[in-house]
């Protein structure tokens, strides 16, 4: 056994993962200096997106986001993920570090198959003396509309939102993945973070990273300028181009299509700036109420805030295709349903 220590950071999906590991990566060097071993070559590191993808995707292909690839993608991640343990093995032996720090959210999907995860641990406690495993997560109906957001802004080929919802709601289902990753590395070796300012250190998901991980490390600058990365858009946006089936690949070009086509928007559309309607917050409480209860009584101390119960909704009333009246009684509405609403 190597005496080192590992850290994964695995997400959740749409919780900052993006811009946080470009932060690493960049980073990278003056981490190494201090210890800490971010990985940004080998057969097992995505340069693309300067995370560990093909390490993740090579503990097992049946996960949401590969069955999701075109037939051509899925034979270029074949071919990636084939030396990509191997590859990772070596680079351990040649680090001269104290601790591994690897990221991508797909480790995430690998937790939520036991089956799966049981061979990601085993392959884990062979290499290193302690496993540490670091997931981010933001509120409810914050993250159901994120992932909508992403599905839109990729161009893939989406049902309308509330279709959406009914259809991927039992996915954003949280405690059995944390349940899976307590039974396999030990519930002290999962940290639960919140993905909200107020929470995080520094109010940055890279300096509360950092802090968490390695807080004998000052050589980062902590209070560095975020690094912007994959943010939504809004949701008259995301509708316009589900239905016109763009794809936007860059913050250039979605700012482009916001300036020409949000102005042209028909406001007797059904398009609004809430996606949620009373009727679906009732039906997401019903999934995620016990869901929640589980988290914040098995998970601290992250989850005793109870972010996760009482998720906020920003609504600005001058981007929503309602009268005043009606928004006020969707406010009221949605407020005695236990919903923070913030109104700007």
């Amino acid at each position: 056994m190597r005496k080192k220590k590992i850290i994964i950071h695995i997400g959740l999906p749409k919780c900052g993962s993006t811009s946080l590991q470009a932060y690493l990566a960049r980073k990278a060097d003056d981490m190494r200096v201090a210890g800490y071993d971010y990985p940004t070559s080998g057969a097992f590191y995505f340069l693309g997106s300067k995370n560990h993808l093909w390490l993740a995707l090579s503990f097992g292909l049946q996960t949401p986001f590969f069955l999701t690839l075109s037939k051509q993608r899925r034979q270029l991640a074949k071919q990636h993920i084939k030396n990509a343990q191997e590859s990772f093995s070596n680079y351990i032996d040649q680090s001269p570090g104290h601790t591994v720090v690897i990221s991508d959210e797909h480790f995430a999907d690998i937790a939520s198959a036991p089956s799966l995860l049981r061979g990601l641990g085993e392959f884990l406690k062979q290499q290193f003396e302690e496993v540490s495993i670091v997931c981010y997560v933001r509120p409810y109906l914050d993250l159901i509309y994120s992932s909508f957001n992403q599905a839109v802004k990729v161009g893939k080929k989406t049902e309308p939102f509330d279709a959406f919802l009914r259809n991927k709601c039992q996915y954003f289902l949280l405690y059995p993945t944390l349940h899976n990753l307590a039974a396999c590395f030990g519930q002290s070796n999962v940290s639960l973070r919140p993905l909200l300012r107020s929470e995080l250190h520094e109010g940055s998901i890279h300096a509360d990273f950092i802090n968490l991980v390695c807080p004998d490390f000052k050589a980062l600058n902590l209070r560095e300028d975020a690094i912007s990365a994959n943010q939504s858009i809004p949701f008259d946006l995301a509708e316009i181009i589900r239905r016109l089936g763009f794809q936007i690949s860059d913050d250039v070009t979605r700012n482009k299509l916001a300036r020409n086509l949000v102005t042209a928007r028909d406001d007797s559309s059904s398009t609004r700036c809430n996606p949620f309607s009373h009727d679906e917050t009732t039906y997401l409480n019903r999934f995620f109420h016990e869901d929640a209860k589980r988290i914040e009584k098995t998970f601290l101390p992250a989850a005793q805030h109870g972010f996760l119960q009482n998720p906020s909704i920003i609504l600005n009333p001058a981007c929503t295709p309602v009268s005043r009246h009606a928004f006020n009684k969707a406010v009221n509405k949605l407020n005695r349903r236990g919903f923070n609403i913030i109104s700007t």
